[in-house]
């Protein structure tokens, strides 16, 4: 069977992206996150696992289609900690970060990147979600006013590079080739970008698949306006924001 990993960072549609491979009923459950911190902790707490292991098995079977195919959405800030709690798992022998992953989720085998060419906007939208705790659109509206903070979005610029850069150099040293996927390509035509998995996995395209979400685009006037105002803060203080250490990997 296939198993594939959805290598991202966040705000570059991840969640819209495993929403539709979900309903195509043959591309496993992406939408599991199990690497999330939050997710995991929630899990562990109401299931009692007793090992990393157990988790996992359970994680496994929850990202799965009746036809054996699994997916999961793993981010680049989630992934040091994830190897962290498989090196104290058990003991190892110089096996890779990849090899660890195979070790307990045998099938994995692909992996698909995706990226947002608008690295800006990709901050951007990452600053509003923070603030308000609203990383999806059926997140519930918690009435949090988000207010534009320069040293924030260019944090979070910063991170976002660094970030893709984490992957591209994971994949280099694994060997790893990864299915590349943008945010933009997927907006402008889902059903080309869904097909184009389904025939990297492997998979036969289902002869009437009909792809639908519940999921919106949050981006509003005000991520353009941000966006404008931090380009012109940018060039006219020459600022350079160091990242800062409090962001946790928590979040969606």
């Amino acid at each position: 069977m296939i198993g594939y990993a959805i290598c991202s960072v966040e705000r570059t549609g991840s969640t819209l992206y495993s929403a539709l491979l979900e309903q195509t009923g043959i591309a496993g459950r992406p939408v599991v996150e199990p690497f999330n911190a939050k997710i995991q902790s929630t899990a562990f707490r109401h299931h009692r696992f007793s090992t990393y292991h157990e988790y996992l098995k359970f994680a496994r079977r929850q990202a799965r289609t009746p036809n054996g195919i699994f997916g999961i959405n793993i981010m680049w800030r989630h992934l040091a900690r994830v190897v962290g709690e498989l090196e104290r798992a058990r003991s190892w022998n110089g096996e890779t970060s990849v090899q660890m992953l195979q070790h307990y989720l045998p099938e994995l085998t692909h992996f698909v990147f995706t990226r947002r060419r608008d690295t800006l906007a990709q901050a951007v939208s990452w600053a509003i979600a923070y603030q308000t705790d609203r990383w999806k659109s059926t997140d519930p509206d918690l009435g949090r006013t988000p207010m534009y903070d320069f040293p924030l979005v260019d944090t979070l610029h910063q991170n976002v590079v660094a970030d893709n850069f984490g992957w591209e150099s994971w994949f280099k040293l694994n060997g790893i080739e990864p299915l590349r996927l943008t945010y933009e390509d997927l907006v402008d035509d889902p059903r080309r970008e869904i097909f184009r998995t389904l025939e990297f996995l492997g998979l036969d395209t289902p002869a009437e698949l009909a792809l639908a979400t519940h999921i919106e685009k949050q981006a509003t006037d005000l991520n353009h306006t941000w966006r404008d105002r931090y380009l012109e803060d940018k060039a006219r203080n020459n600022v350079i924001q160091l990242p800062t250490p409090w962001l946790s990997d928590g979040g969606a």
